[in-house]
């Protein structure tokens, strides 16, 4: 669709209450027009969009979990949580939110590993070891930088 049709179908979002209403493609002009943009702003908008705060305040339990690396590489382990598998889930696949932690939402694992690292800079969270108590300061496996 080019410029042309999306201005043409702007009356489509006009009704009685709102006769109208053009500060959508106004934004969206805006930022169109624009050559640097933050990411924040895209971020903040999806997390209003989506009602994320109420995900990101749900309780985090983290859950140790293994999984068998491809070509040989051992047994490797990730941390998830609900709360984090409803933030993903809502944001990417929001049909699968009810279903926990579901196969269908592709890299889920992956977004894990990310997770952790981020919970284990930014809180004082603890992780749980192999035998499930809370006393691991960093993932498993993680290997902090060195200056």
């Amino acid at each position: 669709m080019d410029y042309r049709q999306r201005k043409a179908n702007r009356n489509r979002f006009q009704d009685i209450q709102f006769p109208s209403l053009d500060q959508y493609f106004i934004w969206r002009n805006e930022v169109a027009n624009q050559t640097n943009i933050d990411p924040t702003d895209s971020a903040g908008f999806y997390w209003i969009k989506n009602s994320m705060a109420k995900y990101a305040d749900e309780t985090h339990t983290l859950e140790r979990v293994t999984i068998n690396a491809v070509r040989n590489q051992g047994t490797k382990v990730y941390y998830r949580s609900s709360a984090f598998w409803h933030a993903s889930a809502k944001v990417n696949l929001p049909s699968v939110i009810n279903t926990l932690y579901s196969s269908a939402l592709n890299g889920f694992d992956q977004r894990c590993s990310v997770y952790g690292n981020c919970l284990a800079v930014l809180t004082e969270m603890k992780f749980p070891d192999a035998t499930n108590n809370l006393t691991l300061e960093f993932p498993e496996g993680y290997k902090r930088r060195e200056m």
